[in-house]
């Protein structure tokens, strides 16, 4: 059989409490043709490859558990599990996207800086909204343009409760 993947995404996905785990994405051509076979060709298939990426161990023989999402079926997610813009297209609105309005600030995986569509984006832009809202609770007369770090929460949340208690 062919290796089952010509672009697969593989990530380590082993859980904070230790639990292994890998998690791998199939896309493009790939994704087309592995969707036309049965889910135990696909894992057939996924087993082979991995054995010969891990140097020809028998993978399947510490396989725990196999689980596969579908992200066509998904009538919301338009196919993928995250949506990113094509290149150059966010050039254009996504200041608009990360720029508050009034008293709501944005913040979500579309609107991160770095590594949109995943979770670390979302984390990266919770925390820039988070220090959006704390440099708001202050004087404009409190904190200067050149003390704000809009994409650090940590070391923005620090100076902002050392400005309120001076």
């Amino acid at each position: 059989m062919l290796c089952f993947f010509l672009y697969l995404d593989l990530i380590d996905g082993t859980t904070s409490n230790g639990t292994p785990a890998l998690l791998g994405f199939i896309g493009g051509r790939c994704a087309s043709v592995w969707t036309s076979v049965t889910c135990e060709e696909r894992r057939k298939g996924l087993l082979e490859c991995l054995s010969r990426y891990f140097g020809g161990h028998n993978i399947s023989t510490h396989l725990i558990e196999y689980a596969e999402k579908d992200w066509n079926l998904e009538p919301y997610s338009g196919g993928c599990p995250c949506h990113n813009a094509t290149t150059g297209s966010m050039k254009d609105f996504v200041d608009g996207l990360r720029k508050p309005y009034k008293n709501i600030h944005f913040a979500g995986t579309e609107t991160a800086s770095q590594w949109m569509g995943y979770m670390d984006g979302a984390v990266d832009a919770g925390r820039r909204a988070a220090s959006e809202v704390l440099v708001s609770l202050l004087d404009n007369d409190q904190l200067k343009d050149n003390e704000i770090n809009q994409y650090t929460f940590e070391s923005q949340s620090k100076l902002v409760f050392k400005k309120m208690n001076e």
